[in-house]
């Protein structure tokens, strides 16, 4: 088990937050809300994807068993190792075994919670293993010594004038207060680290126990890069990261970026089963996961706290929680903030470390109401605040008995409707001395604890008018009313009960046909027209005007070398040929990694298309190096309509057994620098997409 070097003193933390804090986190916060509010808004099944989700996730849980055993089979069948780490000594010993039994020096790291969590930098550090951070947030935060203070954001508490000296000081360079500055500071300083690492460790959001497939979402492209140069892979996946099957999948991703990013899907979505195939095919040479225990199997035996580990880490709780939009993440004290952080990090150290997190939230509800998977986040903290007053083996018995006196009075009177009304009358009295026009802005002990940092609003006895009684509408049952269709005309009905003996789960979606009067739209159109809306340069090429259109890209971004895949598509085309009359050097697909970087232009075939969400997949194979759609500096993809498909589900009944599958959609991009959106954080800095018959 992972612990803190002392107890998680909340109140304390709060007293020393700058007042920058506050005003840095809101203003990202509030964005992200915005993004999120919009792209919802875009989904007319959203209640019932939410219902799904959490569902499919509770039944994953209570079968946790059944698919871990799954995704071991899956994995070692599909060439990887599969390794069970009890806490986070067991995963860091894992891990830093296998860094010394390959002779590994420098290891590239993606942006990972569960490597936070174990401690992982640290223990590699101690075995004379450099570990570099690669998103950029987290390499910032890497640089100058401190935690992440968001899940999605590390940064978010830095301005770009505190990140610029950061790099000045660490770096040595001249770094101006600039976010597309900075990232490129970023990006040149670890593409070297990328390009000489012999070991790559993420994370997972998810890992299919079907395929024992690792499903890795990034934005920056940084992801990509540390699953495709060096040669071994190590994943770490907390157990609750397991889903049973590719249909649940498809339901989370369509949840996941829509609700912490607003986007329709992050920019590279990664679907990893073991490791590389062929030398010619890129990647890594070997795939290890590391399956983290830490306190989840003991988080699970309990029936409602358990509902904690359904999270997949949106982070959209913390947007939205306004006790976090206060203090920021670091008054957490540890790597999980907001109200997940209230209500797992208690868990996952236990309530001697960290009983003071679940008192760390006004009890809105804003949380429950915009988590992806219904988590009743509310419910659990009381719940964990119960168990704090009953002493959960923490405190002393003088102490639990203090707690359960107040907690106990607080009950009586909120419940006792005269006891309510006399308490707000007498509050009202009792405020004048203390009362400042609308505000107390000192209060005794110990209600100045609150008041040290902040003051309290005045007490408005008309709360109660506020809420008069009100019957709620029912909730429809998943599987009840009919919802609304999407946007391929499919209805999602929800889930039934999968009989079969063979069935890689106990659960299988149920989809309606496409309606009948759905509008025939030309996908075509709408996927490049979202390219564009992504920043990509996308139009429709003619037999007759190809010559004319590398013409133009070639001068556009002057290029002066191009890496081809080769597939019988871009033979026909004799791009080749083409872009050699032109004066661009030709690169074998099988040159090393470093003269793949010094490469101007990357171009590859799509295997499948998302319309409404603009993204092209893309496999890999010994005709196509992954590499080639990520390292050069300009990516040209040619998509014909035969590769277009309705939704994510109808691309994995295709590919779901394919070793390597990556969805592009648009520029990689970072916002990790006062929430400035850079385009081409990591990947290619420009897309083109073709789209021909």
């Amino acid at each position: 088990m992972t612990t803190t070097p002392q107890r998680i003193d909340f109140r304390a933390a709060t007293l020393h937050v700058p007042p920058s804090i506050p005003l840095a986190v809101q203003r990202a916060t509030r964005r992200l809300v915005a993004s999120r509010a919009a792209a919802v808004a875009l989904v007319p099944e959203w209640e019932a994807l939410r219902q799904a989700a959490h569902d499919l996730r509770l039944d994953g849980l209570i079968h946790l068993d059944e698919e871990i055993a799954k995704v071991e089979r899956a994995v070692r069948a599909a060439g990887g190792h599969v390794h069970h780490a009890r806490d986070a000594a067991e995963a860091n010993a894992i891990i830093v075994g296998i860094a010394r039994q390959r002779g590994v020096k420098t290891v590239v790291k993606g942006k990972s919670m569960a490597t936070e969590e174990i401690g992982l930098n640290h223990a590699l550090e101690s075995a004379g293993v450099r570990p570099i951070e690669t998103d950029v947030g987290e390499f910032i935060i890497q640089l100058a010594g401190e935690r992440p203070s968001h899940i999605l954001g590390p940064t978010l508490h830095m301005s770009k004038e505190e990140i610029a000296a950061v790099f000045t000081r660490k770096l040595g360079v001249d770094a101006p207060p600039d976010p597309r500055r900075l990232t490129d500071i970023a990006r040149e300083q670890l593409r070297h680290e990328f390009l000489r690492a012999e070991m790559g460790v993420t994370g997972a959001n998810f890992v299919v126990a079907e395929t024992g497939t690792v499903v890795l979402l990034t934005n920056e492209g940084n992801g990509r890069l540390c699953t495709t140069l060096p040669d071994i892979h190590v994943a770490v996946a907390g157990i609750d990261k397991i889903v049973a099957n590719w249909d649940g999948l498809a339901i989370l991703l369509r949840l996941l970026a829509r609700n912490a990013t607003g986007q329709k899907m992050a920019c590279h979505t990664s679907f990893i089963t073991g490791p590389r195939r062929s030398e010619s095919e890129n990647g890594p040479r070997e795939f290890h996961l590391v399956l983290l225990d830490n306190g989840r199997n003991r988080i699970r035996q309990d029936p409602i706290a358990r509902e904690t580990l359904l999270c997949i880490r949106c982070a959209m709780c913390l947007n939205v929680c306004p006790v976090y939009n206060q203090v920021g993440g670091h008054a957490y004290g540890w790597v999980y903030s907001g109200a997940i952080g209230a209500i797992l990090s208690p868990q996952l150290l236990g309530m001697q470390v960290a009983r003071d997190l679940p008192y760390a939230s006004t009890l809105c509800g804003a949380c429950a109401d915009v988590c992806p998977v219904k988590i009743p986040i509310t419910e659990i903290l009381l719940h964990l605040r119960r168990r704090v007053a009953e002493g959960d083996n923490t405190e002393s018995a003088t102490t639990a008995a203090k707690t359960r006196v107040i907690a106990t009075a607080i009950a009586r009177l909120m419940s006792a409707p005269s006891l309510y009304r006399l308490g707000a009358w007498l509050l009202r009295f009792a405020q004048t001395p203390f009362r400042r026009g609308n505000w107390l802005p000192k209060l005794p002990p110990p209600l100045d604890r609150w008041t040290q940092t902040r003051p309290m609003p005045k007490f408005d006895g008309r709360f109660r008018g506020w809420w008069p009684p009100s019957v709620g509408k029912p909730t429809a049952k998943l599987g009840g009313n009919p919802v609304q269709p999407d946007s391929s005309g499919t209805r999602f009905i929800g889930f039934s009960p999968d009989e079969a003996d063979d069935a890689p789960s106990r659960w299988r979606v149920v989809r309606s046909s496409p309606r009948a009067d759905a509008p025939a739209l030309d996908d075509l159109d709408r996927l490049l027209a979202e390219i564009v809306r992504l920043a990509g340069k996308a139009r429709r090429v003619g037999d007759g005007e190809v010559d004319a259109a590398l013409r133009e890209l070639v001068q556009a971004e002057s290029v002066k070398s191009a890496v081809l895949w080769q597939t019988e598509g871009l033979a026909r085309l004799d791009l080749a040929a083409r872009l050699r009359a032109l004066g661009v050097e030709i690169v074998p697909p099988n040159a090393d990694k470093y003269t793949l970087a010094e490469t101007d232009l990357g171009i590859t075939e799509v295997d499948f298309a998302l319309a409404e969400s603009g993204s092209l997949g893309l496999l890999s194979g010994a005709d196509k190096p992954r590499a080639i759609s990520i390292l050069p500096r300009v990516h040209l993809a040619i998509v014909r309509p035969s590769a277009l498909r309705a939704n994510l589900a109808e691309v994995f009944a295709a590919a779901k057994h394919e070793p390597y599958l990556v969805f592009s959609t648009g520029l990689s991009r970072t916002s990790d620098i006062e929430s400035s959106p850079v385009l081409g954080a990591h990947g290619p800095q420009a897309l083109y997409v073709w789209a021909m018959e």
